[in-house]
């Protein structure tokens, strides 16, 4: 899930900058008193972080001269402090970092899951997020409660790398976070699709009729009702046959195809036919646009004039209908006692 709501600004060892996480809107609007007053015990946190970078960076710039290959063993001796300052800082960030992230932790245990797949997705992120805290912790807890003489020996790349994984740590676990957001905020509206599909449904249901079925399909292919709108449909198609007079019609179908055709294309094929004697229309059950002859009132008609349209066409074929309907043709046949007669 492509994630659009969370901008987490790393500490950048080359200049003074303060670690923060701006929240998403749909996390914010679940915030109550006590995640607003972490928050704030968080800012406090970070700004003693940034003090601390910036007396490291003080340091930094004094002995910048012993920044080299050659004078690299005093360079570490020189930076201790600023050494012990930047983990003095990472100490702050990631007690903001954990005050925050108890924040989504409630947020998300809290949270009102409609669906169970759901909750369990949101508790994976939310799990996957607290693993990438530990992981941040597991970089820095090292230089903790080390003294002066070690951080002496301690080789500054090497701490400004583990420092920079923490944040990156840090990073990966607020966008988990903020993906488990995204998925509780979702239940409110899977619920709004869900009751506006059930009243599409029950007015489908009080019509009780194919155009209402149909209508009920066309905003929900794969809705919860769809295969029982398309059963409804094909049994009130079987009633309107049965009930209706049955009348039987012929035509010579001339092409099939997903795209529409110009008529006067198709008649260039055909030296009997004009456009205006060529009838278009959609097939809904195979999805193609259907183009064809004038109807006949019988098989044997529309047999004959089938075969003189014909010639060496393999595709050219009659088609049967009973009251509007298309049937096969072998049903249609025996309504007009052509069942003796072939193709």
């Amino acid at each position: 899930m492509k994630n659009k709501f969370i901008l987490i600004a790393l500490v950048l060892f080359a200049t003074i900058s303060q670690a923060q996480v701006n929240f998403s809107e749909i996390a914010l609007a679940r915030f109550t008193d006590g995640d607003n007053t972490a928050v704030e015990e968080s800012n406090t946190l970070f700004a003693t972080a940034k003090t601390n970078l910036m007396e490291a960076e003080s340091i930094e710039q004094q002995y910048a001269k012993y920044n080299n290959d050659k004078k690299r063993k005093k360079w570490e001796s020189k930076t201790a402090k600023a050494k012990q300052a930047r983990v003095d800082a990472q100490v702050d960030n990631g007690n903001a970092y954990a005050k925050l992230a108890g924040i989504y932790q409630r947020i998300i245990d809290s949270g009102t899951y409609l669906y169970e797949d759901d909750h369990a997705i949101a508790v994976e992120y939310l799990n996957e997020g607290n693993k990438n805290i530990k992981k941040a912790e597991a970089r820095f807890s090292k230089y903790i409660g080390q003294k002066s003489s070690a951080f002496k020996k301690t080789e500054y790349k090497a701490l400004v790398k583990d420092l920079e994984m923490a944040e990156q740590f840090y990073q990966t676990a607020f966008a988990s976070y903020e993906e488990a957001i995204v998925v509780l905020n979702d239940q409110q509206q899977k619920k709004d699709k869900e009751n506006a599909e059930l009243q599409a449904w029950e007015r489908a249901q009080s019509k009780n009729t194919i155009d209402g079925f149909k209508s009920y399909l066309s905003a929900n292919p794969d809705g919860l009702h769809a295969d029982e709108a398309r059963a409804a449909i094909s049994n009130l198609e079987t009633l309107i046959l049965q009930q209706a007079k049955k009348i039987v019609t012929y035509r010579v179908q001339l092409l099939a195809d997903q795209k529409v055709w110009d008529k006067q294309i198709i008649a260039q094929q055909y030296p009997m036919l004009k456009a205006t004697d060529i009838d278009e229309w959609f097939d809904d059950k195979d999805g193609l646009f259907k183009y064809c002859t004038a109807k006949f009132p019988n098989y044997a008609s529309a047999r004959e004039f089938k075969n003189k349209l014909k010639g060496n066409r393999t595709d050219v074929f009659v088609i049967a209908f009973i009251s509007g309907y298309q049937v096969d043709i072998t049903e249609a046949k025996t309504e007009t006692n052509e069942t003796h007669l072939v193709d």
